[in-house]
């Protein structure tokens, strides 16, 4: 279901042709506009910075409780066949993630770094990266940038704007 979701979306915004008229700028100025006229008290980037920012430091105290109270995680009784499908499912969610680390960021040597951190510690890694994305934007701006590298942002950005215009 999520794949087919993903597909249907790519295949619109792929697949949907872009106007030769010079008419995106107009496009994008007049949601910016309605935009402006409709702010909200908070904005989602900064919720999403706080959501996310509590998320990390929940898993971080999970961690820390579960290795006082329990001990070491590399141990024999815990290799079930719950835990081999944990660890499978784990790593395939490390790949999609690297692959948009590796997307994201500006040099090689931090991404490998990023995706170091993400094998060792996952989810806590998870968070701090998209805090750290999330503090790049502006609290205006629409949180969905930060899956893009800052050089296509403003290409999409436009893109959608004029999408959402077209469907009013």
């Amino acid at each position: 279901m999520a794949l087919s979701m993903l597909q249907l979306g790519y295949n619109f915004f792929v697949h949907t042709p872009l106007p030769d008229d010079g008419s995106l700028n107009a496009t994008a100025r007049k949601l910016t506009y309605r935009g402006a006229e409709q702010k909200t008290k908070q904005s989602a980037v900064v919720t999403a910075r706080i959501a996310f920012s509590i998320l990390g430091l929940l898993m971080l105290g999970t961690l820390i409780y579960t290795l006082i109270t329990d001990g070491s995680p590399f141990r024999k009784e815990l290799l079930t066949p719950w835990m081999i499908a944990t660890l499978i499912d784990f790593y395939i969610n490390v790949v999609a993630l690297s692959v948009w680390v590796a997307y994201k960021e500006s040099s090689w040597i931090s991404a490998f770094l990023w995706i170091l951190l993400l094998i060792c510690f996952g989810s806590i890694t998870t968070c701090a990266y998209i805090v750290k994305q999330l503090l790049q934007l502006t609290s205006q701006d629409p949180v969905y940038l930060i899956l893009f590298n800052r050089g296509n942002r403003q290409v999409y950005y436009t893109f959608l704007c004029s999408k959402f215009l077209q469907w009013l």
